[in-house]
């Protein structure tokens, strides 16, 4: 395993980048600002995505699960319900692929650490 110097988001795009061979993909930071249609806006750009050259990671939208747990000793089916994650001003990662023009929303942003 390599270590890179940077921040965690740099390397985990340059990891990207090695592994997909996509040098036009860069790193974002997004504030959610509208749900229905969804809006992102993009500070560094002073940019607003939306619409069909937004995709976004599908685990964090409005989604059921199946699950196996155990109560009173015993295994049973479940389904877990999981709500929508994109709420109006939840800080977001989008990976924007500067060739094609598309913003794919990654994951939530909960906290930032170098």
């Amino acid at each position: 395993m390599r270590k890179e110097k940077g921040t965690g988001v740099e390397n985990f795009v340059a990891m990207i980048k090695d592994i997909g061979h996509n040098e036009d993909l860069v790193a974002l930071r997004g504030e959610v600002t509208k749900e229905l249609p969804l809006e992102i806006y993009l500070s560094q750009h002073d940019l607003t995505v939306s619409g069909d050259g937004v995709v976004v990671n599908p685990e964090l939208l409005e989604h059921e699960e199946d699950a196996q747990i155990t109560l009173d000793g015993q295994l049973r089916q479940a389904t877990l319900f999981r709500p929508n994650q994109l709420t109006v001003g939840t800080d977001v990662m989008v990976l924007f692929d500067v060739k094609q023009g598309t913003s794919y929303v990654h994951c939530r942003l909960v906290s930032l650490v170098d």
